[in-house]
């Protein structure tokens, strides 16, 4: 999937028969399920600009939405698919194909590329960012597999999959995308594990904390659309902060704060992020109480 009609003829004139543009950068859900009757697998292919990389990231989610399995293409920065086949060919645009991230290692080196300082094992992910507080998601879910079909319903704006969608886990990691897009730079935790009792997230908690000005650590991992879950705070102010945007105070369970907040003597709160009927193949993602939170 490409930008626009000279990608298109370029890369056709050079054998690859199977592209198709979205003619400019705003990949929609329609185009998106066409593509899904046709293939399996997609590999996008934006103009290595800043403008490119952006729509990238969006295209990503709404193919990964309608069950496609997305590779993403780097190209040399400034360069369009129509320039690498003037310039390097046939052979040069095989070489690149050959070298695209799946989406998960693409999105990471986004959040490098948005951060001076990423440190990664194999336990968690985390970055420095200069707004002192942390959020959380972790990468794993109860599904051995990633979701082969997923489904949008537009009238209710949700989104299920009848192989287990795994919002629980992956909706919080989408909306930490989300606001690092926004230019917003928070400390970032990605963790491991916690499905199968928070490992990377224990891991973690025995390290010192590395954000010097860390006064509070927000999860996006509870079900629902309004619940805040506190663990380890007796902030007042803090608590009726994040209850002045709606969110009810609810009893929480086992999650990846319950070991950092701890370790670290510092406040957190799980958020809402719209999923329902989690670890399950019923499960639904309401896809407006996510945005709500993000916002």
């Amino acid at each position: 999937v490409v930008e626009g009609y000279m990608d298109t003829i370029s890369l056709h004139k050079a054998g690859f028969t199977m592209t198709v543009a979205s003619m400019g950068t705003a990949l929609t859900q329609n185009q998106a399920k066409m593509i899904k009757r046709f293939a399996d697998k997609v590999y996008i292919c934006y103009d290595g600009d800043s403008a490119g990389q952006n729509a990238t990231l969006r295209g990503l989610d709404i193919l990964k939405e309608n069950g496609l399995d997305v590779m993403v293409v780097q190209l040399p920065d400034k360069y369009d698919p129509d320039d690498v086949i003037k310039a390097q060919g046939r052979e040069g645009y095989l070489k690149i194909l050959d070298e695209s991230l799946p989406l998960v290692e693409f999105k990471l080196k986004y959040l490098k590329s948005k951060y001076d300082k990423v440190v990664e094992t194999p336990d968690y992910l985390y970055a420095i960012g200069d707004i002192p507080i942390a959020l959380v998601a972790h990468m794993d879910t109860v599904f051995k597999h990633p979701a082969r079909e997923v489904f949008y319903d537009r009238q209710q704006n949700v989104i299920w999959s009848p192989d287990g969608l795994g919002a629980d886990d992956r909706a919080g990691v989408f909306a930490i995308i989300q606001i690092i897009k926004k230019g917003l730079r928070p400390h970032i935790i990605f963790t491991t594990d916690e499905e199968s009792g928070a490992w990377g997230a224990t891991a973690l908690s025995k390290e010192q904390c590395p954000f010097e000005d860390l006064r509070y650590v927000i999860e996006l991992d509870r079900r629902g659309s309004n619940d805040c879950v506190f663990y380890d705070c007796e902030n007042l102010e803090f608590t009726e902060y994040v209850e002045s945007f709606g969110f009810v105070e609810a009893i929480g369970s086992f999650s990846d704060i319950c070991m950092i907040c701890e370790e670290w003597g510092i406040a957190g709160v799980n958020l809402s992020i719209g999923y329902r009927d989690e670890h399950s193949t019923s499960e639904v993602l309401f896809v407006g109480q996510m945005l709500n939170t993000i916002d």
